[in-house]
């Protein structure tokens, strides 16, 4: 439309200049040789740029206008100018006269007005091509200093990208838009001014102009900047002044502008702030935010934030009253911890130590950011505190601002608010009232050098995060002619019910017998948490109904007794892990149903007798590891899972003192990885019963009647030296003429008459015994029945006995003679004799034996003489007669056997 109308206005001031020439003005003027007005109409066409390429053109679009509709207008402008020219052409202007030197008039002036249409559309300026429109479309010149003509009111898409020789621009005062990428990689370009006309600059319109020096000022006439405008350009070495109109400092704008110093200024009306827009400015000191900022980009990783590696940054001044949130996304309506942590972080600001905020908005801050500050950042308000640095509202304390190592709070203060104190690192005592009721969250949050505050017994609240990391905080200051003599201990004020989550986490400095006053119904989690200077006992109070997680992990200091009282229903994981100073007993509540993970991991000095009570149901993963001088566990009647994990969480793992156990349930727990477990798992059976952590165990106790059930669960699994004893049994455990176990002390054992079976386990790991006699009638002797007596010398089997389980004899070592296998005996099964490496003489197999088992006779090297395996045998397992070494006779294999096993001889 635009180029149209032009011509159109050309074509009519042409037309008027010919009516002129031909109403008596000086027509000789146009009435030159035909040479020389061809060479006049030469000088006026333009040349044809070769580089100025279509696209180049038709992305350089007017300012402000969007690039859909610029795109739209360029179709629609391109017909209007041919239907324009076509008029032009189609009606030439009229002038009185007639003749040959009319019609040659006539012919010249419409060539001239063609000329000066098609150089309406395009114009040449020495070496910058410029559109109809005021765009900077083309620069083919070399120079090192430019200035563009003031004709030009936009610089188009790339026109100076890549001329690393420039060093100098005067820009027009009429431009108004510097289009993208415009002076990319102009790395030796020295300065730049941008004109006060100017409303938009492009993508990239300066990226890595790393030679820009000095100042920046962004003009207030300009209202976007767009991504990656300034990115790279670290030559700047002064300040950054940016529009007051801009609402958006968009992504990587001044990424790597690492040359700017002294404060940076966030305009009023910019409300966002976005993803690395700032990156690396290290050389800033101070950081004004605008009164309107509503949304700074942060992530929960490094590398993203809107102000990353800014790590001269010591104060951040807010202007605003209400709180920019903080997130990964711009449009987030609420601030993320996380984002707010890692955006205050040490990787982003590690040296900020001070937080300005606008009077009457401490509050507000301290809530949205005050917990995810580093502990050397304080948050101040910007004259609103009196002179002693109190800020005091209805009543509560709001902030405190000094910077003095003594402070009184007034008498008629009834709250220090939340973080009231937060990280003041200079503050040593502080003196409060008597009425004070409420010590908010974070109150003193991170005052390091806080050593000592009085806590006055009307308080019945003390917050979240109160005391947290005041790491020199010593105690009460308690009068020295305090009768309880309780002079530099911790006390607690006696009206206390409320107790918050961290509330005194790594007060390491504490010191003294900790009691909770009884009105404390919840211990919340880490509230004493890295407590270590505390000793003497720890007091709970009856009524106390849950101990969070971490708690008291890592007061190493308690010493005595620890009573959970019964009116505790939980304690959270890792409640008292690594309490190595306990060195009395430990009871728990009657009312608990787990202990939790690692509960009392490392709580090393606990002694004597461990009671699990019988409302406790599940033992979770390392509740009691390393408690290591216990000597005895009692397990209530209602324990169904032990959950112990070699990888995981050993329950009683290093538990090396302990002796004995005893199972009060008639229903055999589970032992397994997983406190949902339904069903055992061997592995982990061995795990708990073995030497990683029951090392010292000699006696299992379980109850009348429950001996079968609990050695067919855990029996096999057992240390060695490791007894299962049924409570109340006499020497011999009998149920239908089967020999259920061995309860005696005996070396010599008569096994009575009428026994018929020998039951799985009965004799397992006795290293006591050293002989057996076995009844007349015996038939079975069951699995491990024998299984790990080392100290067994001699049996002679009965011929009566027809069935002998696997492992039955498995490492009786100290037998010694020959071995005659009865009769009635149609199968060795596997592993049965494997180990009785001192069976000397003759193994004599009876006829009719049909198969041998693996490693059934492994490594009994003493036998002697011949070895002949009856024609009735058909199988051989593998490794059954490996490493009998003594064998010095002859082998007679059977006829019947198709294969000889892998290793079987």
């Amino acid at each position: 439309m635009i180029k149209g109308n032009m011509k159109r206005f050309m074509a009519g001031l042409l037309c008027g200049v010919l009516l002129c020439m031909n109403t008596g003005i000086e027509q000789a003027v146009y009435a030159a040789p035909a040479a020389e007005t061809a060479e006049e109409q030469e000088s006026v066409k333009p040349e044809k740029q070769k580089s100025a390429k279509p696209e180049e053109q038709k992305s350089a679009e007017p300012a402000e206008q969007d690039p859909a509709e610029a795109d739209d207008t360029e179709e629609t402008g391109g017909k209007e100018d041919s239907a324009s020219d076509e008029k032009i052409k189609e009606e030439p202007a009229e002038n009185p006269g007639s003749g040959e030197a009319e019609d040659m008039s006539d012919n010249k002036e419409e060539e001239n007005l063609q000329d000066l249409a098609d150089t309406a559309s395009e114009d040449i300026k020495g070496d910058f091509t410029v559109d109809q429109n005021g765009v900077l479309t083309a620069y083919t010149g070399s120079d090192t200093e430019i200035a563009i003509p003031d004709t030009v009111t936009e610089i188009g898409k790339e026109v100076f990208s890549g001329r690393t020789g420039l060093k100098n621009v005067t820009l027009p005062d009429g431009l108004k838009k510097i289009g993208d990428s415009a002076f990319k990689d102009c790395s030796a370009l020295e300065h730049i001014s941008i004109p006060d006309s100017v409303t938009s600059i492009g993508h990239g319109a300066f990226y890595n102009c790393s030679g820009l020096k000095g100042d920046l000022v962004i003009p207030d006439s300009v209202t976007e900047v767009k991504n990656y405008a300034f990115y790279g350009c670290s030559g700047f070495g002064g300040k950054l002044t940016l529009s007051e109109n801009m609402t958006t400092v968009s992504p990587d704008t001044f990424n790597g502008c690492t040359g700017f110093t002294g404060t940076l200024e966030i305009p009023d009306n910019v409300v966002s702030i976005q993803s690395r827009a700032f990156y690396g400015w290290n050389k800033i000191s101070a950081i004004e935010m605008g009164e309107h900022l509503t949304n700074i980009f942060s992530n929960t990783n490094s590398g993203y934030c809107a102000f990353e590696n800014c790590t001269s940054v010591e104060t951040i001044t807010f202007t605003g009253t209400k709180v920019p949130v903080v997130n990964r996304s711009v449009e987030a309506p609420d601030s993320n911890v996380s984002c707010i942590e890692t955006l205050f972080g040490s990787s982003i600001f590690p040296n900020l130590s001070t937080i300005f905020v606008p009077a009457g908005s401490y509050g507000d801050y301290a809530l949205a950011y005050g917990d995810s500050l580093q502990d050397k950042t304080r948050i101040k308000t910007v004259e609103e505190a009196g002179a002693e640095g109190l800020v005091i509202e209805d009543h509560v304390l709001v902030a405190y601002t000094g910077d003095n190592e003594e402070v009184t709070v007034p008498a008629d203060v009834k709250k220090i608010g939340n973080h009231a104190f937060l990280n003041n690192g200079t503050v040593k005592k502080v003196t409060l009232p008597e009425g004070l009721t409420e010590i908010g969250n974070s109150a003193f949050r991170g005052c390091t050098a806080l050593k000592n505050v009085n806590l006055p017994d009307e308080v019945t609240s003390i917050g979240d995060y109160a005391f947290y990391n005041c790491s020199s905080l010593a105690g009460s200051p308690a009068l020295p002619e305090d009768p309880d003599g309780s002079v530099g201990t911790f006390i607690l004020p006696k009206s206390l019910a409320s107790l918050g989550s961290y509330a005194f986490y790594n007060c390491s400095s504490l010191n003294g017998r900790l009691e909770i006053p009884a009105g404390v119904g919840e211990i919340k989690e880490h509230t004493f948490e890295g407590c270590s200077g505390l000793s003497g006992e720890l007091v709970l109070p009856e009524g106390l109904t849950s101990i969070g997680e971490y708690a008291f992990y890592n007061c190493k200091g308690f010493t005595g007794s620890l009573r959970i009282p019964d009116s505790v229903e939980k304690a959270g994981q890792c409640a008292f892990s690594g309490c190595s100073g306990f060195n009395g007993t430990l009871t728990l509540s009657g009312k608990m149903e787990t202990v939790a993970y690692e509960t009392f991991e490392d709580c090393t000095g606990f002694m004597g007798t461990l009671t699990i009570p019988d409302s406790i149901k599940t033992l979770d993963r390392g509740a009691f590891d390393n408690c290591r001088k216990i000597t005895k566990i009692v397990f209530g009647t209602g324990v169904t899972n032990i959950c112990s994990s070699y990888s995981s969480g050993r329950t009683f793992g290093d538990c090396s003192g302990v002796e004995t156990v005893t199972f009060l349930g008639l229903a055999v727990p589970v032992i397994s990885s997983s406190v949902s477990a339904t069903s055992s798992h061997k592995d982990y059976i061995s795990d708990l019963f073995g030497s990683s952590c029951l090392l010292s165990l000699k006696t299992v106790y379980v109850p009348a009647g429950c001996y079968e059930a609990y050695s067919s669960a855990y029996g096999a699994c057992l240390q060695a030296k490791t007894k299962i004893r049924e409570t109340g049994a006499g020497d011999f455990i009998v149920k239908d003429d089967v020999l259920i176990a061995y309860m005696g002390d005996k070396t010599d054992v008569s096994i009575p008459e009428n026994i018929t079976e020998i039951g799985e386990n009965a004799f397992l790991n006795d290293t006591g015994i050293e002989s057996v006699v076995f009844p007349t009638g015996l038939t079975t002797i069951g699995r491990y029945a024998f299984c790990g007596c080392t100290g067994l010398k001699s049996i002679t089997l009965p011929d009566s006995v027809n069935s002998i389980g696997e492992y039955a004899f498995f490492n009786c070592s100290s037998l010694s003679g020959g071995l005659y296998i009865p009769a009635g005996v149609g199968e060795i099964k596997a592993h049965t004799f494997e180990g009785c490496s001192g069976l000397s003489g003759e193994l004599t197999l009876p006829e009719g034996l049909t198969s041998i088992g693996e490693y059934a006779f492994n490594n009994c090297k003493g036998f002697t003489g011949s070895l002949r395996i009856p024609d009735s045998v058909a199988s051989i397992g593998s490794y059954a007669f490996q490493n009998c070494s003594g064998f010095n006779g002859t082998l007679t294999l059977s006829e019947k056997m198709e294969t000889v096993a892998y290793e079987t001889f």
